[in-house]
């Protein structure tokens, strides 16, 4: 039986999508590139439209008024310095806090992956009824927080009910064996590498959802657009304007804004964080028992 140029197409389709959904292959990086393209138009196109109004209602204020656009452009251009500055300072906080959110992302994975590793290595000090199940679990609990990896991770209840099954899981039997021997420091040790796993998940957790506030970005486009647009109203009163650099600084300012923008996102975009310490730890562990 053959297949016609629908079916093909169709197959085709789901086979990308299957790649994509997993992160498989160029298909990812390729709408991540396109995505982050059509994010720096947008940017490009409210920025260029604020300078263009700005220049035209600068243009129209000089032909109805011709005596008093000079001194209105004198003035303008003291209100252009002020709120340039305001933006650059805006800019620079903002991306600051981008960056410093960034950083807290990245330092907790590597605080989680530490204490993965850790517990995971003192299960050999266990008893020999705990090792091999103890072991078991945490290897599923890192496919699980590799499974996170993701967007939207925070609204999928049964990833959330997973985590913490998990953790109960590698809990309970531990916590029941230190009860009947109260004596045993290795007990208690691996309980506290429970705590410290458990303890770096919430961390790890919180850090990837404490993105830049939502007014703060408002606030950063509108000042944006505002500065873009006092600069085409006084070119407007003025002679005329520089097309180049006009252009040259709405790609400026529309390329930072994308890039904070980016920063935020961690698994969205071109600048995400690197999964690649918690896929080598599950590699370790995917070899077998840790060395005693």
């Amino acid at each position: 039986m053959t297949t016609g140029p629908q079916s093909r197409v169709r197959a085709s389709v789901r086979t990308w999508w299957r790649r994509f959904a997993s992160g498989e292959g160029p298909g990812l990086v390729a709408v991540l590139v396109v995505v982050g393209l059509l994010i720096l138009v947008l940017a490009l196109d409210a920025s260029g439209i604020a300078a263009e109004v700005g220049y035209w209602l600068g243009r129209r204020a000089k032909a109805q008024s011709p005596a008093t656009a000079e001194a209105t452009q004198e003035h303008t251009q003291g209100v252009e310095t002020a709120v340039f500055a305001v933006l650059g300072l805006l800019l620079a906080f903002t991306y600051s806090m981008a960056i410093s959110r960034f950083d807290d992302r990245k330092m907790a994975l590597t605080h989680e992956v530490s204490a993965i590793e850790i517990a995971y290595e003192r299960t050999q000090v266990l008893p020999t009824d705990l090792q091999t199940t103890e072991a078991a679990l945490l290897r599923q609990y890192v496919d699980v927080r590799l499974d996170s990896a993701r967007p939207s991770w925070y609204l999928d209840t049964a990833l959330k009910a997973k985590t913490h099954a998990l953790q109960e899981q590698m809990w309970s039997p531990v916590a029941a064996a230190a009860k009947q021997d109260p004596q045993s420091n290795t007990l208690q040790i691996f309980l506290e590498s429970l705590n410290e796993v458990s303890a770096a998940q919430s961390e790890r957790d919180a850090a990837r959802l404490n993105h830049l506030p939502g007014s703060a970005v408002y606030i950063l486009f509108a000042v944006s657009m505002l500065a873009l647009g006092i600069l085409g109203y006084r070119s407007g009163l003025g002679r005329g304007r520089s097309v180049l650099g006009t252009v040259l600084l709405v790609l400026l300012i529309a390329t930072i804004l994308v890039v904070i923008l980016d920063i935020d996102q961690p698994y969205q975009g071109l600048i995400t964080i690197s999964q690649q310490s918690l896929i080598d730890l599950r590699d370790l562990m995917g070899r077998g028992p840790p060395p005693p």
